[in-house]
């Protein structure tokens, strides 16, 4: 049997992608950031790089391009609480 399960996958708005660098930062990218770093279409192996400065923002680039502006740390919990709330706000 040939199983793969990644076709499994469902995407819920809204979406954060959380990278975990041990004790030095999460990088949080939601799903419009994730789409402008790589082809998710793609069957190609694909890279994400993140690269962090001494006291600075983090600068986050993959294979199909870059942020156009940096990502501070605080991004994380900031991105995706914000997200969850915002979508738990009844109008």
């Amino acid at each position: 049997m040939n199983y793969n399960p990644f076709k499994m996958i469902v995407v819920y708005e809204p979406s954060v992608l959380c990278l975990v660098f041990g004790e030095v930062t999460i990088c949080a990218l939601d799903i419009e950031e994730f789409s402008n770093l790589i082809d998710v279409t793609s069957k190609e192996t694909q890279s994400t790089i993140v690269e962090v400065p001494p006291n600075g923002s983090m600068h986050v680039k993959g294979t199909v391009g870059k942020l156009p502006k940096t990502l501070p740390h605080n991004s994380f919990p900031n991105k995706l609480f914000g997200q969850l709330a915002e979508s738990l706000t009844v109008n």
